[in-house]
């Protein structure tokens, strides 16, 4: 990974810790997957925080200029998916 998508990866990563996420995973599948370049994973300890978690992560990103192509699953937060693309 370069050191550019390395610092973008970053953003990401800090939104996500930003409501206090847990088991926090970030996979590198740029190599093996023309889907994502990573895959950030992590879990909330209720629905409430996973959705808390998916609303910071979007809102944060969003400050940022940078919007999520789709969002799933945020309106229940069972689980929630939020595509940013490479990420």
């Amino acid at each position: 990974m370069n050191a550019d998508f390395a610092s973008h990866l970053d953003v990401y990563v800090q939104a996500v810790l930003g409501k206090k996420a847990e088991h926090i995973v970030n996979l590198g599948v740029g190599k093996m997957s023309s889907l994502a370049d990573a895959f950030i994973v992590c879990s909330g300890q209720s629905n409430r925080q996973v959705m808390a978690i998916a609303e910071h992560i979007r809102t944060t990103l969003k400050q940022r200029g940078v919007q999520a192509l789709r969002i799933e699953g945020l309106k229940e937060g069972h689980w929630v998916l939020m595509d940013y693309g490479d990420v």
